[in-house]
Formats: C-alpha cells, structure tokens, sequence
C-alpha cells in the first residue's frame, strides 16, 4: 500500500475532539476485495474483505493529531494508519527550536534521552491520542524492543472491546490500535506508527 501525504479534513485544528460515547455502524465506503472460497465440498462462497487502509504520512505532531481528530469526526476511528516523524517537545524546548543546538547526545544510546522519551510518550503522547480519538483506550505495558543497530522501538497495543462490550457485538464494530515509538542512536528524531484497524470476526 503506497504512502502518500496526508490531506487535513474539513475540520479546523480549533474543534473540540469528538468523544465517542456510542457506536455507529462503520462506514460503507471503505475499499475491499472480493474472493472467492472453496469450502471441502467444492462450493463457493465469496467473501469480502477490507483492504489496508493507506499509510497518511506527518512531519509534526499536531497534523498527526488533527488527523486522528478528523478520522473520529468521520466515523473512521477504526480505520486508519498514521505515520510520523518528528522532534519530540522534550527536544524542542532543550534546543529553543534552534536546530543548530542540537547535542550529539541527543539520541537512544542517551539514557537522559530515553527517559524523557518515556515521560513524553506516557504523559502526553498516550493522553493525546485518547482525547484525539474520542476512544478511551486502555494500552497495555509497552513492550520495549532494543535492536542491534541501537534503535530503540516502544510497541503499545490495545485489542479490548475498549470499554464498548455488548454495544460493539450490537453494531459487530471490533478494532485493535497498535502504536510504535521509535528513537534512533544517532539523531533525536522519533517515528510513531499509529494504526488502527477493524477485527474480523470469525464465523
């Protein structure tokens, strides 16, 4: 599935975010296949299925944000995939928004680093994507990955019913949100991979 820059909605960075407190069906017009399905009797059945949603690409965090503020407001909260890259707040306010002051230790191979990281991810970036998104998601415990090359990777998932129980059987509306955190070993900027997307259910 190709990337392509995103396209802010109709929707102004001003606009309360939309809690959701009940579910709605999903939306129709999503893009799928159909294929066909041979069970052991040789009979056929077609079967529909939803296709990736496409890769919206950011380079700040509040278009991230408002993107996710967006997808809520058009019934879309369990089918996107957000992607940014970006100098995370803790930074930014360190270097006063003067790339040039940024430090050589400004990186994952820095615990000082890390540590803000992890602040900023658990007192800010979790927090504003729930408001965001209208969802009261419910991550759990984030399983931190270190890699050979010295890229650090914070994976944060949530496939609970998100609070909605018996509403999300009444609609058949199940989603997982999967969030990845990434910080590099020789620069301070940070990929997120945001993606939520509807759980099919078996038959």
């Amino acid at each position: 599935m190709g990337k392509k820059k995103a396209s802010m909605s109709a929707i102004n960075f001003t606009d309360e975010p939309v809690h959701v407190d009940h579910l709605k069906p999903a939306p129709k017009r999503r893009p799928s296949v159909t294929e066909k399905l041979v069970d052991g009797d040789g009979n056929e059945k077609d079967i529909v299925k939803l296709l990736e949603p496409s890769i919206k690409t950011f380079d700040d965090l509040n278009s991230f944000e408002h993107y996710i503020k967006g997808e809520t407001f058009d019934n879309d909260f369990d089918y996107y995939h957000a992607k940014l890259n970006y100098l995370p707040p803790f930074v930014l306010n360190e270097i006063h928004d003067n790339l040039e002051k940024i430090k050589p230790t400004m990186n994952a191979r820095s615990k000082k680093f890390v540590r803000h990281l992890n602040h900023h991810i658990k007192r800010h970036l979790l927090t504003d994507i729930q408001t965001m998104s209208g969802v009261d998601y419910k991550f759990e415990k984030a399983h931190v990955e270190r890699l050979q090359d010295g890229r650090i990777i914070f994976h944060f998932k949530d496939y609970s019913d998100h609070g909605f129980d018996q509403e999300a059987r009444s609609v058949n509306r199940h989603w997982s949100i999967d969030l990845d955190v990434e910080c590099f070993p020789d620069n301070p900027y940070v990929n997120i991979d945001l993606k939520s997307v509807p759980i099919e259910e078996e038959v």
